[in-house]
């Protein structure tokens, strides 16, 4: 109810410990919710520069650059975390480290496919949904991300399929049974 109070106490907190993401993850919510995206995409990138492991920063920096209009910079923000982030392939991880970095992948390329997506770009969009069904062939989403990016590539049949595949994976899904039927 009082954000001018709220912005000057999460600066403190950020200035007294600038390695916790905490404070700056709830600073740019403030700022966002300000209408202060730009200024939320500042606060977010200084927090990537001390935390570049914690992946929700980027997510949120990508989420505030898309509300600042900045489509090339949200689309960067998720490239700076794949390149980052854990390879779920690398056999040196433990197996809970393992399915936490599949699923960090997962997402990260799924945010990136809707970024793509977003900016008219549904070639780039299609391969981000491509590979993040490859690291997750049960993930029922990438599927259903996949076939729209297909059906707005004009490839019908590709799309279709993904979407009756999706479909088996999760058939609580009644946007994609209405596309389906519509693609039909």
């Amino acid at each position: 109810k009082k954000p001018e109070q709220a912005k000057n106490w999460l600066r403190r907190a950020i200035s007294a410990n600038p390695k916790d993401p905490r404070g700056a993850l709830m600073l740019a919510q403030v700022l966002a919710g300000s209408g202060k995206n730009s200024a939320a995409a500042g606060v977010l990138t200084q927090a990537v520069k001390s935390r570049p492991d914690v992946f929700e920063l980027y997510a949120r920096l990508a989420d505030a650059r898309l509300a600042a209009g900045d489509k090339k910079g949200a689309a960067d923000a998720i490239r700076g975390a794949l390149l980052r982030a854990p390879d779920p392939k690398d056999k040196k991880l433990d197996e809970r480290s393992r399915v936490a970095a599949l699923e960090t992948n997962v997402a990260l390329h799924l945010a990136l496919g809707r970024i793509y997506g977003n900016s008219n770009q549904p070639k780039q969009a299609q391969a981000e949904f491509q590979i993040a069904h490859q690291l997750d062939t049960k993930d029922a989403q990438s599927l259903s991300l996949l076939a729209r990016a297909q059906l707005q590539n004009k490839d019908s049949a590709a799309g279709i399929k993904s979407l009756e595949d999706s479909l088996q994976r999760d058939s609580k899904q009644p946007s994609e049974r209405h596309l389906l039927a519509q693609s039909y």
